[in-house]
């Protein structure tokens, strides 16, 4: 019998997407071992072959959208649009190719890439999208103008009204939702694959600071690190793009400062912490949630994506936000006020809230059904 073949298109932007599709896939394989799963994205495609090796099979190829960062990690505005009209240009192309390379697969997921559902449609099979955001929302957000008609935004919008349904995660902007509404199926969060583990409390708090990902926060925890030995009750894991002589000079110097290299090191630990400090990104703030982890998030400079991931937080009251001028020496007076008045009562709302974290679990039983 012929296995059934799932495409996954993964967007290159960031790591929370193929994260995502990580644990989907894990999901998929273990509940029928039988499947043909075919991987398509580009930079974080390495991040799969750690995991699967030759289980699942690769074809490294840009999806077409990602953002475009300047050097103090806000984005390019100017390169980022000409990324979506080099989409648009190149849409076609990329269609005709990915349906001359697989001609007959069974279903197709994307995280979130807007063309595969014109894929779907030309091939005639079901596909679903699951995202916490969408690029036409993302586009809107950022470069659509008022009562201006925008022939970008309006193919990105005819791309994903082609998808059959949306899994839709927690913390989803609204606005997604109303607009797909009669094709949105809510799903829990989705984790990484880290066990989640009861820390045993240890004399100090433990903190992970860390630049997960789009190298945003690098700079900024850089010009921290001087301060952090001046907090004596919390040890502090740090994770970074790179360490330079002189951070290697601070941290040896220091009793309570403790470099971690890599970022699936990084996000390994942080289970094993009290609280975290991060950019406000979707997958982090996913895995503060369902490990109950008080978390300082930072917004990254004009990325309405992350700005809304505060806004939703702060909505709810589960976390805490660091301005860029509260970095340096500043730095130790938020950690202090953040443990005296914030910690506890961030921490108790977070277990009210109950997140849970089996949305690989839901997306795979909704995949395998439509299989049937």
């Amino acid at each position: 019998m012929k296995k059934k073949e799932i495409l996954i298109f993964i967007s290159d932007e960031g790591f929370g997407h193929a994260v995502r599709q990580r644990a989907l896939i894990k999901s998929l394989l273990k509940k029928n071992k039988g499947l043909s799963i075919k991987v398509i994205t580009s930079k974080k495609i390495i991040l799969l072959k750690e995991t699967f090796k030759n289980r699942i099979s690769y074809f490294h190829h840009h999806n077409l959208i990602e953002t475009i960062k300047n050097d103090d990690g806000s984005i390019n505005k100017v390169k980022t649009k000409k990324m979506f009209l080099n989409w648009y240009k190149k849409k076609k192309i990329w269609v005709k190719t990915m349906k001359e390379k697989f001609p007959k697969p069974n279903f197709i997921v994307s995280d979130s890439v807007p063309q595969a559902f014109d894929l779907a449609k030309e091939l005639n099979v079901k596909s679903i999208n699951i995202s916490h955001f969408t690029w036409d929302w993302f586009y809107k957000k950022h470069f659509l103008e008022k009562k201006k008609k925008d022939f970008v935004f309006k193919e990105l919008m005819n791309s994903y009204n082609l998808a059959k349904k949306f899994l839709i995660l927690p913390l989803t902007p609204s606005e997604i939702i109303k607009n797909f509404e009669k094709k949105c199926i809510n799903i829990n969060l989705i984790i990484s694959d880290f066990k989640i583990i009861q820390k045993k409390r240890y004399k100090n708090f433990v903190c992970v600071i860390m630049d997960n990902g789009t190298n945003t926060l690098s700079k900024l925890i850089k010009e921290s690190v001087p301060y952090l030995n001046k907090i004596k009750n919390v040890d502090f894991y740090v994770g970074i793009k790179d360490y330079d002589n002189k951070i290697k000079k601070h941290i040896s110097l220091s009793k309570n400062i403790y470099p971690i290299h890599g970022l699936k090191k990084i996000h390994h630990t942080i289970p094993y912490a009290d609280f975290v400090i991060a950019r406000a990104g979707f997958n982090t703030i996913t895995e503060t949630l369902v490990l109950n982890k008080p978390s300082i998030f930072f917004n990254e400079t004009k990325n309405e994506e992350t700005s809304h991931n505060i806004k939703m937080l702060q909505k709810f009251g589960i976390a805490s936000i660091i301005k860029k001028n509260e970095f340096k020496k500043k730095i130790v007076k938020k950690i202090n006020y953040f443990i005296k008045n914030d910690y506890n009562i961030l921490r108790q709302k977070i277990i009210n809230a109950k997140f849970l974290s089996n949305g690989s679990e839901n997306a795979s039983n909704f995949i395998l059904k439509e299989l049937k």
